[in-house]
């Protein structure tokens, strides 16, 4: 696929709508559990969990969850790696990446590819207007 050819896909068509999330309060234990069972390679950290309480939740997110940061494989690795004091009932907003790059479910695929790129990231939550979680988008 060239440039011309995804130069006018939305990532909304293309983003993965089921994403695995975990709440702020969660731990590496518990977000490592939940990236084994469901065979990925990262989990969205939200502020906020679904209606019906607190903890993991996976749906079609609409206008419930606002991501607070990834975690990823690589986070894990990194942590077990190079930590001396690792102890898997660590908070995950102890380890989890702060600097969240989001994108619109609107922008253009070849942007998020673009971005995804220039900030060395392979995860890209989509967000909608107000910050809500709506997908992924790993292209």
């Amino acid at each position: 696929m060239t440039q011309e050819n995804i130069k006018d896909i939305k990532i909304s068509d293309f983003m993965t709508q089921e994403v695995k999330t975990i709440t702020e309060n969660e731990t590496l234990k518990e977000a490592a559990k939940l990236m084994y069972e469901g065979n990925i390679g990262s989990v969205v950290i939200s502020k906020k969990a679904t209606s019906t309480g607190e903890g993991v939740t996976t749906k079609n997110i609409q206008n419930e969850i606002a991501p607070v940061g990834i975690l990823t494989e690589r986070d894990i690795a990194r942590i077990v790696g190079f930590s001396s004091k690792f102890v898997a009932d660590t908070n995950v907003t102890e380890v989890m990446s702060k600097q969240l790059k989001t994108v619109s479910p609107n922008a253009q695929l070849k942007d998020a590819i673009d971005l995804m790129n220039r900030e060395n990231i392979r995860r890209l939550p989509v967000v909608d207007y107000k910050g809500n979680m709506v997908g992924q988008g790993c292209p």
